[in-house]
């Protein structure tokens, strides 16, 4: 007669498994590995020869078994494989025991699956809108160097395309110096949206990437910024990009250690301040800045929220007019609000937002990585607008949501 006996999955979970008759009882420990020794004594069998336990062990992770010679990990790469190909779960399983001679049940590629989710192992990569794409650049080809629509409606994969852009920003501008060994020098601001793309930009300096600089020096552009959410400043968030074996560049880094606004009668005694005027001055070698930016009308901004403390700077602001904020500095329809209309000032390695078009014209690219809020979803087609059509050109490169270039196009507002 048929029992129920318990198996284990590559994910260390439990499961009852039909067995034909208690001769056949799979020999399961954790993870699937074999039996020790001593376990197939306690089932009152010989334990098997040295060399065929030296055999099981070879190429074996620890706390992992083979499975027909093929690892937890190896089997995880086939079922995923099969998954990314269309196959249904039950026929990943179909398809591990007749190609594979791995038998598993229809729930294990499902756990194979959550665990590789986990693990970080998959990813989904969305297609770049080249209609909406090209619209836009049309409209703004005389100035704007580049640019990317992401069809998503996500911050996450706006982020992660914004990580690739910057790859490239990089290597083109190995190319342009000629030599490996000139330092490249990036600016970040801060926020949830630039700890993305410092977390996928950070994997993909890990990678096997031709054209790379031998080091690369990380300046934070904004001090603090998110008193609650310190991993969303950029001196948190650097830590992606401390050295080890799989790092390819030598990184270096310039913080900016400041309170996050101060009053404007306070910032130029802060401005004085040795290491606050030593990143300031290096400021002026950057090669490439990477920055997002907020609506005024979302209410997870961080501008916002140090603003409206006061009814007298918030009332000062909206009626000059004030869409949103780009690294902590005011932005409004037509151009770059003065900073010091707020009485509030951020501590940035620029005095206000005009100094980026002479940097761009100068030759640094400014990247604007613009995706939904990552709290509520919040579109920053305000500030694309603004951004777009004001007349001084702030940026180089810009990565959007398809969602607000659509609405940019159709001239609505978020």
């Amino acid at each position: 007669m048929k029992i129920a006996t318990p198996s284990t999955s590559p994910s260390g979970d439990r499961v009852l498994q039909p067995s034909r008759s208690p001769d056949t009882l799979r020999d399961v420990t954790t993870n699937g590995a074999s039996p020790s020794p001593r376990e197939e004594m306690s089932r009152g069998r010989e334990p098997a020869a040295p060399e065929v336990q030296q055999k099981r062990k070879r190429g074996r992770p620890k706390g992992s078994g083979l499975r027909n010679g093929l690892t937890a990990e190896e089997i995880m790469s086939l079922v995923c494989l099969y998954l990314c190909k269309g196959l249904s779960l039950a026929d990943i399983a179909k398809v591990l025991k007749r190609e594979h001679q791995v038998p598993m049940t229809r729930q294990e590629p499902y756990e194979i699956i959550q665990q590789a989710a986990r693990r970080g192992r998959l990813c989904y990569s969305p297609p770049l809108e080249s209609d909406l794409q090209l619209k836009i650049s049309a409209r703004h080809s005389g100035w704007l160097r580049g640019m990317e629509v992401v069809n998503t409606s996500t911050a996450y994969h706006v982020a992660l395309q914004g990580a690739r852009t910057l790859l490239n920003l990089v290597r083109e501008r190995v190319a342009a110096n000629k030599s490996p060994d000139v330092p490249v020098r990036i600016g970040w601001a801060g926020g949830h949206t630039m700890r993305k793309v410092a977390k996928e930009f950070s994997e993909l300096l890990r990678r096997p990437v031709d054209g790379l600089p031998r080091k690369i020096v990380f300046h934070g552009a904004v001090a603090a910024f998110d008193t609650a959410h310190p991993f969303n400043d950029t001196n948190g968030f650097f830590t992606y990009f401390a050295k080890d074996s799989a790092m390819r560049v030598e990184p270096e880094f310039m913080c900016l250690p400041a309170p996050v606004v101060v009053e404007k009668e306070v910032l130029s005694a802060i401005q004085k301040c040795k290491g606050i005027r030593e990143a300031r001055e290096a400021a002026k070698d950057l090669d490439i800045l990477v920055t997002s930016g907020s609506c005024w009308n979302d209410p997870h901004s961080m501008y916002r929220y140090y603003m409206v403390d006061s009814d007298e700077i918030r009332k000062r602001l909206e009626a000059a007019g004030i869409v949103g904020d780009i690294m902590l500095l005011p932005v409004g329809a037509d151009g770059p609000l003065e900073a010091d209309a707020a009485q509030l000032r951020a501590v940035t390695l620029f005095e206000d937002l005009s100094a980026l078009e002479k940097f761009v014209d100068g030759g640094m690219a400014v990247l604007l990585v613009l995706g939904p809020c990552g709290n509520c979803g919040t579109l920053k087609t305000e500030l694309l607008k603004a951004v777009l059509d004001m007349r001084q050109h702030l940026i180089s490169h810009l990565v959007v949501d398809s969602r607000a270039a659509s609405e940019y196009l159709s001239g609505k507002s978020a």
